[in-house]
């Protein structure tokens, strides 16, 4: 047991370092090359923070268990949506009323329809899924040129000029992901052996501690853009990386085996991905922020749903 809690300690230590340098390096790598600091958010760091959950799904897939995957990524959506934006908000509002958000919301619930719709047909597998899962990732792709197509040609960075050159920012960027994404390893490794010397079950442990796991350095990033006034890095991060999980995560783990499973085993983490992307584009329109409020519901949401899983998991 000291030896599990050991390597969450040094799993939390690098979430901690990662952190430090992320924001900083997506700062001036915006400023360096005349981007908006949420392009880079949304494409460098939320790729990069989200390949856990690329490589968790794929694996799944490779071993035959597709519930694994589907409960990754759709747990990690939840945690991202719920529980990263939540502890966001307690310590400074998070602005969605721009259009530019608005219309990433509305892509982002569309994305989370359609797959709705491809779990509930079943046809993930075989040759319509190798097929589904080209479409996906092609379809991220286009998303990202159409971003850059629609942004402001200026970023709009309000802190002083740093003497740091890109390569610098480079490091700092890449750096920080690295550290987040082995932090986040260890953190999950550590936890599963601690979880399952408890007698958790593996279902339960797969929509907690592996989904909040890989949901880890989204969750260090978004403090470190609140630490540093960014609210914009912070929404680009989570929506990129809710799109990254759905689009190339799934679709990506799609050209490696079958994803068809019972969707009643994902059903109420599937509805819950939907009622809260609608919940967040209702957000863009009515409330203009998510507060420090609305956080506490936010967190409070997703602890019900926790506990939801548990008490299903176990019974």
């Amino acid at each position: 047991m000291l030896t599990n809690l050991f390597i969450i300690f040094c799993g939390l230590a690098l979430l901690l370092g990662g952190g430090t340098l992320l924001i900083p390096g997506t700062i001036g790598l915006a400023k360096r090359f005349n981007i908006p600091a949420r392009i880079v958010a949304f494409v460098i760091v939320a790729g990069g923070t989200s390949a856990p959950e690329l490589l968790v799904s794929v694996n799944a897939v490779l071993l035959d268990s597709p519930g694994i995957a589907w409960g990754n990524v759709l747990g990690s959506n939840l945690a991202n949506s719920l529980l990263v934006l939540g502890l966001g908000a307690l310590a400074a509002p998070i602005i969605t009323s721009d259009s530019l958000t608005r219309w990433d919301l509305k892509f982002l619930f569309l994305i989370s329809l359609a797959i709705f719709g491809i779990l509930a047909s079943g046809l993930y597998s075989g040759l319509a899924g190798i097929i589904i899962s080209l479409i996906l990732i092609f379809s991220y792709f286009i998303y990202l040129v159409r971003m850059l197509r629609v942004q402001p040609s200026a970023p709009e960075i309000d802190e002083p000029s740093e003497k740091r050159s890109w390569k610098t920012a480079l490091f700092y960027t890449i750096g920080g992901i690295a550290a987040l994404i082995f932090g986040a390893e260890l953190f999950v490794s550590g936890g599963i052996a601690l979880a399952r010397l408890s007698g958790w079950s593996e279902a339960f442990i797969g929509l907690t501690i592996i989904a909040i796991g890989t949901s880890l350095p989204e969750i260090v990033s978004v403090g470190a853009s609140i630490l540093h006034k960014r609210g914009d890095i912070a929404l680009g991060n989570v929506m990129g990386s809710n799109l990254f999980n759905l689009l190339i995560a799934l679709g990506g783990a799609g050209l490696f085996g079958s994803l068809v499973i019972d969707i009643k085993m994902v059903l109420l983490p599937m509805m819950l991905v939907l009622l809260v992307s609608v919940m967040l584009l209702v957000f863009s329109y009515r409330e203009k922020s998510i507060s420090s409020g609305w956080g506490i519901v936010f967190i409070g949401f997703y602890l019900c749903f926790l506990g939801l899983e548990s008490i299903m998991s176990t019974g």
